[in-house]
């Protein structure tokens, strides 16, 4: 997933890693510039993840790494408007962009894949 994501991702991308050990893992495999984010550790919701990634209005991409539930119920918030239960296999990436269009904003999903389908 590195070797996927390390070719697509901007080079200005803020990487935020929840503080536990196998998500310090996994962004290590990417790189060694990330902030370790105690808000989107174990026990994150999706409100404090979306407030540390400062979606929608930050500017440039955020890669979030973190765990489950709070990873699943936040693709479900930003797609849905309501925060259920997603599964989100271990090791995936769920990459989303907001839009304007016609003064109304949207959320996209632009990526879904996971390690075993590289």
């Amino acid at each position: 997933m590195a070797n996927f994501l390390s070719g697509r991702l901007p080079q200005d991308t803020r990487i935020l890693v929840s503080p536990a050990l196998r998500a310090q893992q996994t962004a290590g495999a990417l790189t060694s510039h990330f902030i370790t984010a105690p808000n989107i550790g174990v026990h994150a919701t999706p409100q404090t993840a979306i407030a540390a990634a400062g979606w929608p209005m930050a500017g440039g991409a955020v890669l979030l790494v973190g765990h489950q539930p709070w990873m699943g119920e936040l693709a479900s918030l930003l797609m849905t408007g309501h925060a259920d239960f997603w599964s989100i296999k271990k090791g995936a990436v769920w990459w989303f962009s907001r839009r304007e269009r016609e003064g109304d904003f949207q959320t996209v999903l632009r990526l879904v894949v996971a390690p075993d389908q590289l």
